[in-house]
């Protein structure tokens, strides 16, 4: 049974019994990259708490079409930081 897992992905781990545990097995060469907001502690004593999350916003939409656009993905948010794979 394929469960979802495109057959273009099942082909190219050789994995063709369709199940997620075999699939799970691949590996491959990846970089992790972390990006945080420059002075965020001092921005939080300084700024209005509705400025800094629109800002906060604003920098993880940018970063994460930048991200996008490079093939990549946001993995996770940390506080003021994301994780890109």
């Amino acid at each position: 049974m394929n469960q979802g897992i495109s057959p273009y992905l099942l082909l190219n781990t050789g994995t063709l019994d369709g199940t997620v545990t075999s699939i799970l097995h691949l590996r491959k060469l990846m970089s992790g990259m972390v990006v945080d907001m420059r002075n965020f502690t001092i921005l939080t004593r300084q700024t209005n708490e509705n400025l800094l999350a629109e800002m906060m916003s604003a920098g993880f939409r940018n970063a994460g079409a930048i991200i996008r656009n490079r093939g990549s993905w946001v993995d996770k948010y940390i506080g003021d930081a994301l994780m890109a794979l």
